[in-house]
């Protein structure tokens, strides 16, 4: 999922939801906003402690585990490819406007 969502937390969750609950039936929807309430009580990203939260409700510990993996490497994986990208070609001038428009 993370590897399709863009939009911050609240596209992530909105994705959730209708996954794994419209979807696949894992969760009822007053389950699901039992989740999201116990998630906006904690201090840290909703998004990633729903993933944990569901993860850990299927799975266990293991679930909650790897859910969290799952969730959190793709974007790490993305990140370290863009700042390889960018410390290779950074200096280039058309990536350097590029860079600079995006900004």
């Amino acid at each position: 999922m993370s590897w399709t969502a863009f939009g911050g937390p609240l596209a992530y969750i909105s994705m959730m939801e209708n996954d794994c609950v419209e979807r696949r039936k894992w969760l009822g929807k007053d389950e699901f906003t039992e989740m999201m309430g116990i998630t906006n009580m904690l201090p840290g990203p909703n998004a990633t402690e729903m993933a944990i939260h569901i993860g850990y409700v299927k799975g266990g510990r293991i679930g909650g585990i790897l859910s969290g993996l799952g969730f959190t490497i793709p974007s790490f994986v993305i990140i370290l490819v863009l700042s390889w990208l960018y410390f290779q070609y950074g200096a280039m001038p058309t990536v350097r406007g590029i860079l600079l428009w995006y900004q």
